[in-house]
């Protein structure tokens, strides 16, 4: 179709070579139809599980990538054609799914978080909880959005989840993420204003430095 893609460019500007399985586990950037694999890969680590859709093929490149290194030839070898019935259009189950990716490769292959800091673990989970919630908005369910942001924002703080939940329509977000990265104290002074406000959705966040 004549629809644009917004992910053109973003695997070659970040391919997985080599043993990569924990860059891999951060986020998921290998398009199906552009992988060649032995059958020796399938034979190891075994098929697609049905339990992970529409996130299956990630838990799939996760297992194989955990035994075997993964090669990158940085030209286009397919097309990816955009419409309303892609599964992708989907992005709460998509997003939903990738969490369960995530908590199942962590439970099964500990291994596979070797080497990766807990901190960037925490910012992939948070990205992928903070896309449910914007997907949910985008929806019209509001509520159920909420409780994803109470969620981003109780793991690291996540900016993005604070302004949600003190209302700031989407449309604004991105500017006001602009003008706070060079006045932290604005920030904190939001904080600071949200947990004065509402305690009970604060539970268990960090609150550290919010006084200061």
């Amino acid at each position: 179709s004549g629809a644009s893609c917004s992910c053109v460019g973003s695997i070659a500007d970040h391919p997985y070579v080599g043993r990569s399985v924990g860059e891999l586990f951060l986020g998921n950037r290998i398009t199906p139809s552009a992988v060649l694999m032995r059958a020796s890969c399938i034979d190891n680590a075994g098929m697609f599980d049905q339990r992970f859709a529409p996130a299956d093929d990630w838990e799939l490149w996760l297992r194989i990538a955990r035994l075997h290194s993964v090669g990158f030839i940085d030209r286009t070898t397919t097309f990816y054609r955009i419409h309303e019935a892609n599964v992708s259009n989907d992005r709460v189950s998509m997003q939903r799914a990738a969490l369960n990716v995530m908590d199942a490769i962590s439970l099964r292959y500990p291994d596979v978080l070797t080497g990766i800091s807990a901190s960037d673990i925490l910012a992939a989970r948070c990205r992928v909880i903070s896309a449910v919630a914007e997907s949910l908005e985008q929806c019209g369910r509001g509520k159920d959005a909420r409780e994803y942001w109470r969620a981003a924002y109780r793991m690291n703080g996540n900016l993005t989840a604070l302004l949600a939940l003190l209302c700031i329509p989407a449309t604004r977000r991105n500017q006001m993420r602009k003008i706070m990265v060079n006045r932290p104290w604005l920030e904190r002074r939001l904080q600071w204003y949200a947990y004065k406000a509402s305690k009970r959705f604060y539970a268990n966040a960090p609150v550290a430095e919010l006084r200061k």
